[in-house]
């Protein structure tokens, strides 16, 4: 029943990583209008206009400047992404070593893999949370080029679809919520013996 368990685990974990690698290569946030297409990634920012392909560039010094706090945002979601990765990695590893059976002769080492998958699913839920703070990020953002009147007439919700203008988060939050489900359940099955 333990490898069972310790298989089923391994599996979620593999599932949750692979997930989590996903996410870091993918964008975090959207918007734009009916002309153009905002994707942001940690280093640069997808620009589409007019439906035509697109072309990737890195944040300019100005857009460094201009989008601070959303930059921070999605820098923060996509440290606590490669945290959880690296973690995800470890915990492969040690859950590898106990199909093995080797896992046995050293006990830290199971406790470790408890801790490790723990921490994991922590970074991973953070990395979740922290892109809610994005419309926070959106706001002050506004206020560095923006008298507050103008600040406060712009809708900085989360999800908004209005007047033909758009936001919303990027498919790499989407991706680390559902490795974020994964991480819990194998984290669960780790208490529960799979280590």
């Amino acid at each position: 029943m333990s490898k069972t368990k310790t298989l089923i685990s391994l599996v979620l974990v593999v599932i949750a990583f692979a997930l989590a690698t996903a996410a870091f290569s993918l964008y975090w946030y959207q918007d734009g209008n009916t002309v153009e297409d905002y994707s942001y990634r940690f280093n640069g920012v997808l620009e589409i206009f007019n439906g035509d392909d697109g072309e990737f560039v890195k944040y300019s010094d100005l857009q460094k400047d201009i989008y601070k706090n959303m930059i921070i945002v999605i820098n923060a979601c996509v440290a606590f992404n490669i945290l959880a990765w690296i973690l995800f990695f470890f915990c492969i590893v040690l859950l590898l070593i106990q199909l093995t059976g080797k896992l046995n002769d050293f006990t830290i080492f199971k406790k470790i893999g408890k801790f490790i998958m723990v921490v994991a699913t922590g970074c991973i839920l953070l990395s979740v949370f922290i892109l809610l703070a994005m419309p926070g990020a959106k706001k002050k953002d506004c206020l560095i080029v923006n008298y507050k009147s103008v600040c406060d007439q712009k809708d900085f919700s989360l999800y908004s679809s209005k007047n033909g203008k758009y936001q919303y988060p990027g498919i790499s939050w989407y991706l680390v919520i559902i490795s974020s489900a994964f991480s819990i359940s194998s984290a669960i099955l780790n208490f529960l013996g799979a280590i």
